[in-house]
């Protein structure tokens, strides 16, 4: 395996963190414009530092040639060190840096699964240029105006960080950011009765409001209760096929609640588990070996060996 400068442009902190973690493991050197800019100090504390392979230099010519993270940026100096540009999610990167990227560094959209009809036809033209669209779920060639793809490595988690051999409580829970805000793009209001009805715990930032909150978890907490509680409940982020929550929750030994919610993205009754209807369009499941196989780190890194060479 050829060791590849990797210059990587997040959009969510944790999809960052899983990636640049795992790109990391395959040997590659990577810099980020993201949370991990300084891998030493991450601008926002949901994951720990990292310990990133760079050339010292990148960073010095990142400023002296008059590079920016918002807006992104970026010189034609600055580029020549890179085998491989990885924007996840944002098109601008690759809009506003076009005439910069040299012929030597391949051009990566990394898709999250949140694209609009909109995205697709931006993702259109850049595919004219070079770019290759990498998706993560094959549900979202049902996008209206979908560009097509140039390969497919769906997000992931390591099972190793989920599951022990700790007794069990009874106890379920429910972790997700801002619930009412986002209700419009979620299931809570198929879930709040079962919730509420059950005492599943609620965490997660800006949930004061909600019955049952027990506020924001730091991630070793987080992966504590995986450990301890014995049920989940797991609510959708639409347009999005799945969630990083989802997998977490795969990954854990926990009875999972979801919501058939007639999103035609959702992906996630589509894996052959045996579901279980509890309540109205509520099920429960345990994962099996193959969904947990599917969205394992191993997988992953195969995927990514293919598509960097």
């Amino acid at each position: 395996m050829v060791v590849a400068n990797i210059l990587y442009i997040p959009c969510h902190s944790v999809l960052e963190y899983d990636e640049l973690r795992l790109l990391t493991s395959l040997g590659h050197n990577i810099f980020s414009t993201g949370s991990y800019f300084d891998p030493n100090i991450p601008a926002e504390s949901i994951r720990p530092p990292l310990i990133l392979r760079q050339d010292p230099e990148w960073k010095d010519i990142f400023y002296k040639t008059g590079c920016s993270v918002t807006p992104i940026k970026l010189s034609k100096e600055f580029l020549s060190k890179f085998n491989f540009m990885i924007s996840t999610h944002k098109t601008m990167p690759f809009e506003s840096n076009l005439r910069n990227i040299p012929k030597s560094c391949e051009k990566i959209w990394r898709g999250i699964g949140q694209a609009t009809p909109h995205t697709e036809v931006k993702l259109r033209d850049l595919k004219k240029n070079g770019v290759r669209l990498i998706r993560y779920s094959p549900m979202e060639s049902r996008t209206t105006n979908f560009a097509g793809q140039d390969g497919l490595i769906r997000f992931f988690k390591k099972e190793s960080e989920f599951i022990s051999n700790d007794t069990k409580t009874n106890n379920g829970f429910l972790c997700y950011n801002a619930i009412l805000q986002r209700s419009q793009y979620n299931d809570w209001n198929f879930f709040k009765d079962f919730v509420e009805y059950n005492n599943f715990e609620i965490f997660g930032g800006s949930n004061e409001s909600i019955k049952n909150y027990h506020g924001f978890l730091s991630t070793e907490e987080q992966l504590c209760l995986f450990k301890r509680y014995s049920k989940i409940c797991c609510l959708s982020s639409y347009p999005a096929p799945y969630t990083l929550g989802f997998l977490e929750a795969v990954m854990s030994e926990l009875e999972i609640f979801i919501c058939k919610n007639g999103h035609e993205s959702d992906e996630r009754f589509m894996f052959g588990q045996n579901y279980n209807r509890i309540d109205g369009n509520i099920y429960s499941f345990v994962a099996n070996r193959e969904i947990k196989d599917l969205f394992s780190e191993k997988s992953a890194k195969i995927e990514w060996n293919k598509l960097l060479g």
